[in-house]
């Protein structure tokens, strides 16, 4: 059986798929060497979370950030000059929780960022207050996503 109980406001429904934080689910040995469960478990089919271990979540077909996060896709380094394969610290975003637009070229705080591979596409989860400019467009941004991924 599937329940939802919450104890703080989401826009979270029954049915939707959730990408949250490895540790909810982690079992452990202590140093006696005795198995335990994550802080999150509570029985074997219910978890309690906070709401920073939510990443993503997937209405029907369509991903959704929580509020506070996005996720951008990094930007090809096109500077003959750069030896790394991408662009630091920019890129377009993906999933958006409103403060800025999906599309939006923007830049980021450096470590910042945390990489995820949602639906075989390298994404970083960017804390929407980090996000520190936005940038126009200047024709020759390239999303870099590896062969990897």
């Amino acid at each position: 059986m599937v329940g939802l109980f919450l104890a703080f406001d989401t826009p979270i429904n029954i049915g939707d798929h959730v990408i949250v934080h490895h540790n909810v689910f982690r079992r452990w040995h202590n140093v006696k060497g005795i198995e335990k469960n994550s802080r999150s478990f509570f029985d074997e089919n219910t978890y309690l979370i906070n709401q920073d271990q939510i990443f993503l979540y997937k209405r029907y077909w369509e991903w959704k950030a929580p509020k506070g996060y996005c996720f951008v896709k990094p930007l090809k380094a096109v500077d003959q000059f750069n030896i790394e394969s991408e662009k630091p610290l920019q890129g377009i975003v993906k999933y958006s929780d409103g403060t800025v637009e999906v599309n939006d070229l923007i830049g980021f705080r450096p470590k910042s960022e945390y990489e995820f591979v949602i639906d075989g596409e390298r994404l970083y989860r960017v804390l929407s207050n980090f996000i520190t400019i936005k940038y126009e467009y200047q024709g020759d941004e390239e999303e870099y996503n590896p062969s990897w991924a």
